[in-house]
């Protein structure tokens, strides 16, 4: 099973992120609970090439593509509240990534 990417879920994860601190104690994209501790960011290819090129404000909109979360539908009065309330979530998790990632590396390497 192909690990799904940490920063926008597709299921098709190449490669992965060293993190220097353990920065995140939920999903990027869930908001779930989540025991990262120091454990490495997969990133599916598009996702890596933005962290790369340290574009995480087009990373941040890529993943925010996804809906915020999965039981807020779209018509619900909570959805504007619930995206705005991830996207500053995200924007924190992805700045920590930003300045703590190391270089690419195979995904288990």
């Amino acid at each position: 099973m192909t690990p799904t990417c940490d920063f926008c879920q597709a299921a098709d994860a190449v490669c992965e992120y060293p993190v220097s601190t353990g920065i995140a104690t939920t999903s990027p994209v869930s908001g779930r609970a989540d025991d990262r501790g120091t454990r490495p960011w997969a990133a599916c290819e598009a996702c890596a090439e933005l962290v790369d090129g340290d574009r995480f404000g087009e990373l941040l909109e890529r993943s925010l593509a996804v809906a915020p979360r999965p039981d807020v539908a779209g018509s619900d009065p909570l959805f504007g509240f619930a995206k705005a309330s991830l996207r500053e979530q995200r924007a924190d998790l992805f700045a920590q990534v930003a300045l703590s990632h190391g270089p690419r590396r195979p995904l288990g390497g």
